[in-house]
């Protein structure tokens, strides 16, 4: 039988040979991660940005619009009731990690108001002027 201090010493002689080999291996070996596809990333993030909508205190037509990824630009196209709709949706892509953002959602026009005439009946729009 080998002493303990034989052993010791085998075992890590054996450990630094091992150690060596393995460094060596890894200097060798260099591998590359695949880069995430567009795809992949526009997917998630088009996601994330539709769960971020569907929260937000918005009006029903804005939880609609469309959210289109196109080579690293997100598209953002639909109706919204008002300008503040509009920023925040714009403000929830940035926040999701858009940094490219064609925003082209649309500010719901407000109809004219319409009164029927007492004469004839018709709806004309009403017309609200000052007086002096």
């Amino acid at each position: 039988m080998c002493s303990d201090k034989t052993f010791w010493l085998n075992t890590f002689i054996l450990f630094v040979l091992l150690s060596n080999t393995e460094v060596s291996l890894a200097a060798d070996f260099n591998p590359v991660a695949p880069a995430p596809s567009a795809d992949v990333v526009d997917a998630n993030t088009k996601a994330n940005l539709m769960t971020a909508i569907s929260r937000a205190n918005l009006s029903p037509a804005a939880k609609n619009i469309q959210v289109i990824p196109d080579d690293g630009t997100l598209i953002l196209r639909g109706v919204v009731k008002d300008d503040r709709e509009r920023q925040t949706i714009s403000t929830l892509a940035e926040q999701n990690g858009c940094t490219n953002i064609k925003n082209e959602l649309k500010v719901q026009a407000v109809p004219k108001r319409q009164v029927a005439s007492k004469r004839t009946g018709s709806k004309k729009p009403l017309i609200i002027t000052r007086s002096r």
